[in-house]
């Protein structure tokens, strides 16, 4: 008869292979703790880098129109390109706060008398830039570069276009004297305030802005990670390169005219499980109109 060897492991065998499995199961989780942890720290990193840059790519084209105001020649200082500020903010005066341009493509006269005007713009783009309506329509100022004087100090509704012709219709010219519009005259939309404003500023961790001092829009966001931690914009910089060549942290007084660019950074956190990453995006951004 065959025998049948009925012997088992030991304790002391149990016990150590137990340890072993124990030694490996903790590695492999502590593996994956790391992991996860270097997961969540690039996500959050990958996200305050979009927040940061677009922080970034709204100011920049922002920054550029600052300038297209008034008169250069003889200029009043209340309407200089930069205004003065203190701390995590800057504001910037411009004659068309939305952003919205067009090229005037041709000389236009107008008779005295005459209450609306048929204007030809430089490309059909331009004419989808303005919303067109006989009571609701865009207001719009016209300015002549390079001093940005207006031929007539006026507001003027659109109340037609059309895209094909390039051509946009205006009213508002009835108590005006014969005017002469020329080729390259810019149209651009307005508000009641001449210039308007455009400010930014760092609030609790987002930076906000504030068209002519009206209802602040965020345009960044952050994220609550606990109690006292936070993921979010936590610096906004501005320096001024000024036409000599200098470079001023403030602009104050008639410095404000003498403001070529701007050398904005904008910098952040992301704080994952008190690992705090630290990101920032520079850019020197010129002003246009200056």
């Amino acid at each position: 008869m065959k025998c049948v060897d009925r012997r088992g492991f030991t304790l002391i065998e149990i016990l150590v292979t137990m340890a072993i499995l124990g030694i490996v199961t903790m590695a492999i989780y502590s593996l994956y703790l790391t992991t996860q942890r270097t997961a969540t720290t690039q996500d959050e990193v990958v996200e305050l880098q979009q927040n940061l840059r677009i922080a970034m790519d709204q100011m920049v084209r922002d920054i550029r129109m600052a300038g297209f105001v008034v008169a250069f020649s003889d200029p009043p200082i209340e309407n200089a390109p930069i205004a003065p500020v203190e701390g995590d903010a800057f504001i910037m005066n411009t004659a068309s706060p939305s952003g919205r341009a067009a090229r005037i493509d041709s000389d236009k006269s107008i008779a005295a008398g005459d209450t609306e005007a048929t204007f030809t713009l430089g490309s059909s783009d331009m004419v989808d830039l303005f919303y067109a309506d006989a009571a609701t329509g865009d207001l719009v100022r016209i300015l002549r570069p390079p001093s940005q004087e207006q031929p007539y100090a006026a507001l003027f509704r659109v109340i037609s276009k059309d895209r094909t012709a390039r051509t946009v219709t205006l009213e508002g010219f009835g108590a005006s004297p014969g005017i002469q519009y020329k080729a390259g005259d810019g149209l651009v939309v307005s508000s009641g305030t001449h210039p308007g404003t455009i400010a930014f500023y760092l609030k609790d961790f987002e930076i906000f802005k504030e068209i002519n001092g009206g209802a602040a829009q965020r345009i960044t966001a952050k994220r609550q990670v606990g109690a006292n931690l936070v993921n979010g914009v936590t610096g906004l910089e501005c320096e001024y390169l000024m036409e000599n060549g200098s470079t001023l942290s403030t602009v104050t007084g008639t410095d404000r005219w003498n403001v070529r660019a701007v050398r904005v950074t904008v910098i952040g956190e992301a704080n994952v499980q008190g690992d705090v990453k630290t990101r920032s995006l520079t850019n020197v951004v010129t002003l246009r109109n200056r």
